[in-house]
């Protein structure tokens, strides 16, 4: 399976958000409040984040179980007609765990790696 993946890192075809994305947004993941405690990226830190899920370095193989419940945030990427087009939930505290809506290789199994896990804490300036 791993080997499958590598032979996919960096291919166009497979890269997560195939479409123009116009806005990211972060949320809690909190069923009651989600929805209003969004806060919107800038430019900068839009295509930094489109770059972290397209860097397969980042991601680690690895533990796989984990419940989207765990996720502490969910990120919605938008198209400039402000649809939803893209989400991915982030595990950050306790798992390192990602799970994406629209699949690419580049994230392996959603396990983030060491770096991974730093970089985008950092991108998402949530510490």
């Amino acid at each position: 399976v791993e080997n499958a993946f590598a032979k996919n890192y960096g291919n166009p075809k497979y890269n997560f958000s195939k479409n123009e994305i116009s806005k990211i947004k972060i949320y809690r993941n909190d069923f009651l409040i989600s929805r209003i405690t969004g806060k919107k990226f800038s430019e900068k830190q839009k295509n930094e984040i489109i770059d972290f899920f397209n860097n397969q370095e980042n991601f680690d193989f690895g533990e796989t179980t984990w419940e989207l419940n765990e996720a502490e945030y969910i990120l919605r990427f938008y198209n400039k007609d402000g649809n939803e087009m893209n989400k991915i939930w982030l595990c950050l505290k306790d798992c390192g765990m990602t799970f994406s809506k629209k699949f690419s290789p580049n994230m392996k199994f959603g396990g983030m790696s060491e770096r991974g896990r730093l970089k985008i804490s950092k991108i998402i300036n949530l510490e």
